[in-house]
């Protein structure tokens, strides 16, 4: 546990200082969030947890002459998508639903994970991102260092975008990021994005 808070800790101090570097490179985010939610199958199973994943229209089909690829840093955002998984996770009740979607907004593309868990207090809103703050929601030996969404921020910060949470009508928590398409920064060829949600969802 301090191995993971000083590691945290130096994460977080590169990022707020600008010494942390961000790669940008074209890339699919739906593939990436995928990659992301596969590593949680097993603990999703552990708590009877389901997961659903999908995403707006086709990406050709929504903008014209997008390529379907977003100028990001991968890895970052992978610990962005990684960290709110856990969450919902954390949160969640056994044999609960967590949902993960993303849609275009604009010029962004908007990545949400909601939970079905107990929420956030309306005036926690927005201190859950600044550090060493947890939700009084969290239970005795739920929580973490305190660091992980703090981090988040300055990754999302990091893509010129923004990152908040809110409350589900009905029950639960959503965390939601988005960052611009950034159409000048991307290259590449054009993938095919041929078949429906449904070929990327998952259980």
């Amino acid at each position: 546990m301090l191995l993971k808070l000083l590691n945290a800790l130096l994460d977080l101090a590169k990022l707020e200082s600008g010494g942390a570097t961000f790669t940008f490179e074209p890339a699919d985010l739906r593939v990436l969030v995928k990659s992301v939610v596969n590593e949680f199958d097993a603990m999703l199973s552990e708590r009877g947890l389901s997961l659903r994943y999908e995403w707006s229209d086709p990406f050709d089909k929504l903008r014209a002459g997008f390529d379907g690829l977003v100028a990001l840093d991968a890895d970052k955002i992978e610990q962005v998508v990684r960290n709110l998984l856990n969450n919902a996770i954390k949160f969640s009740a056994q044999d609960g639903q967590i949902d993960v979607d993303i849609r275009f907004v604009g010029d962004s593309v908007r990545v949400s994970v909601r939970d079905r868990g107990p929420g956030v207090p309306e005036d926690e809103l927005e201190a859950v991102f600044d550090k060493f703050v947890q939700s009084s929601k969290t239970k005795t030996g739920a929580g973490g260092t305190g660091l992980g969404l703090a981090i988040c921020h300055e990754i999302i910060a990091g893509h010129a975008g923004r990152i908040w949470a809110e409350n589900r009508p009905g029950g639960g928590a959503v965390f939601s990021f988005e960052i611009p398409l950034s159409v000048d920064q991307r290259t590449g060829d054009q993938p095919s994005f041929a078949g429906a949600a449904g070929d990327f969802a998952a259980r």
